[in-house]
């Protein structure tokens, strides 16, 4: 019997009115980014004679242009491409603290689409902006990445897309003949066109068209493309074995990561088998934790190979509404957050009355597109790397703002909210615990039941989907036991990541 899903969102709409974001040809592309030629910042030694500055200065070819007394430091002038050659003389010359480069810095890039700033009235929170995009550090994570225009593609498996709306057209991926590459498993056509609305508001969280002087900014900037599914009927509803068959053509069509903010209540193994098959097809993948509340994980977020995304507000705090528990594996912004609405009429706006165009939604719904659209510009830049890498590079660069100790694991957080910005410069937080995360399967890939899984002191005991986590370990080499009465012992070895899980699947001899 076919299980109905229903759409993981709280609907908290806003309609925008923006004022349009200022610096939008300011920016630097990270790291260093240049120095001024002929100049150095110099720090002498304490009680340094003027008689023996002026000779230094002299040996040097240098002289001084500016000066900042609190800090004894000077600027100097030396003939340019001489930078490196004087700074390792004044160093070698015993006279100075420091000499270095007079390094250029300049504004964290700003999108100039309206409405990322913009306060904007919405229809049932009053008025909001994209206050989501700087908690996230999105804006310094497009210092390094918003020259990126690749064709990596973003599976939306959801309601559906309005692939003509004004930010998201240019975004949608079409083949050769110009059609549209996604599909609707609803009505089995190639038009996947949104009669709900929930399914073009996740996508333009994830990958709206940015810097293009309209609507909204998208967390990917316009690095990837998106590959729309219809899953959901107009209602938000539709059967696991139409969101199994959407996985599984997503993988064999070039997805490489998929995000889904839906869910139901049930553990299917069909969802399951679709979930390991996009898996080990190097596809990555996120999905919703649910709006319960609740310590109850909704599916797909709860099957193996997907981690469950929870949603924050902006102080950071979890959402009363975000469902939490051992599956987890990072948060993101969830609450009150602005993104693009179908032009056209919708379920969501004639039998609810939410706006066209832009409005805002709450949900995990919201946050689960912050992570899919991150883990996509993650893989734009870097295209030779994993899934895996991919989800431990944005637990591992989460500000852990749950307050867990060496950087680890919460049930709430998983690894904390994602920070973009940390992600793609691969600023890594100090962190010594990491996490092993998975299922025990049988021979045949069934879960395994009160299977009593073991390492480094830590036990877990599987429930009926044979899923456990064993949290917070330190980094290091271990046996992954699962002790099972009907199946037997099985067991891996595997080391520790620290800061991030790594998911396995123990399968027991009999």
């Amino acid at each position: 019997m076919q299980k109905w899903l229903a759409v993981l969102v709280s609907l908290l709409l806003i309609f925008l009115q923006g004022v349009p974001a200022q610096g939008a040809g300011s920016a630097w592309t990270g790291g260093n980014t240049g120095q001024v030629p002929g100049e150095l910042v110099v720090k002498f030694r304490t009680g340094l004679s003027g008689t023996e500055m002026a000779e230094t200065l002299r040996l040097n070819r240098a002289s001084i242009k500016g000066y900042i007394p609190a800090l004894g430091v000077k600027v100097l002038r030396i003939p340019a491409g001489l930078e490196s050659v004087a700074a390792q003389q004044l160093m070698a010359s015993g006279q100075v603290l420091y000499a270095e480069p007079n390094y250029l810095a300049q504004a964290t890039y700003l999108p100039n689409d309206p409405y990322y700033a913009g306060d904007y009235q919405t229809s049932r929170d009053g008025r909001q902006h994209q206050w989501a995009l700087p908690k996230v550090n999105a804006p310094a994570a497009w210092d390094v990445t918003r020259s990126l225009n690749t064709g990596l593609l973003l599976a939306i498996i959801d309601t559906g897309i309005d692939y003509a709306h004004p930010d998201l057209s240019a975004k949608v991926a079409r083949d050769s003949a110009g059609q549209v590459l996604g599909y609707n498993f609803v009505a089995n056509t190639a038009d996947p066109r949104d009669d709900n609305g929930h399914g073009t508001h996740v996508s333009g969280i994830a990958a709206a068209a940015t810097d293009n002087s309209t609507g909204i900014a998208g967390i990917s900037f316009n690095s990837v493309k998106i590959m729309p599914i219809k899953v959901l009927d107009a209602a938000g509803s539709g059967t696991y074995s139409v969101i199994v068959n959407a996985i599984v053509w997503a993988a064999d069509n070039g997805a490489r990561v998929i995000s889904m903010s839906l869910g139901g209540g049930s553990y299917s193994q069909a969802l399951q088998d679709a979930c390991n098959y996009a898996w080990a097809k190097g596809v990555a993948i996120v999905a919703a934790s649910g709006n319960d509340g609740r310590k109850t994980i909704s599916y797909p977020g709860g099957n193996n190979h997907v981690l469950a995304v929870g949603a924050s507000d902006e102080q950071d705090a979890i959402a009363s509404f975000s469902n939490w528990g051992i599956d987890v594996g990072f948060a993101a912004p969830g609450v009150h957050i602005l993104s693009t609405m179908p032009t056209y009429d919708v379920n969501l706006t004639t039998a609810s009355g939410f706006y066209k165009n832009y409005d805002s939604l709450s949900g995990t719904s919201m946050a689960t597109p912050f992570v899919g659209g991150l883990a996509a510009m993650l893989l734009a830049q870097n295209p030779s790397q994993s899934n895996v890498w991919a989800l431990q590079q944005i637990q591992r660069t989460a500000d852990n703002v749950s307050g867990t100790a060496n950087g680890g694991w919460n049930i709430h957080y998983g690894y904390g909210r994602i920070n973009a910005a940390n992600a793609v410069t691969n600023s890594l937080r100090p962190a010594t615990v990491g996490s092993f995360y998975g299922q025990v399967v049988n021979q045949a890939g069934l879960p395994v039941s009160s299977a009593t899984v073991t390492a480094g002191g830590l036990s877990y005991k599987t429930g009926s989907n044979g899923m456990f986590r064993l949290a917070n370990l330190p980094a290091g080499n271990y046996t992954v036991t699962a002790k099972t009465a009907r199946y037997g012992t099985a067991s891996v070895n595997a080391a520790i990541t620290s800061g991030a899980d790594v998911i396995l699947t123990v399968r027991t001899p009999k």
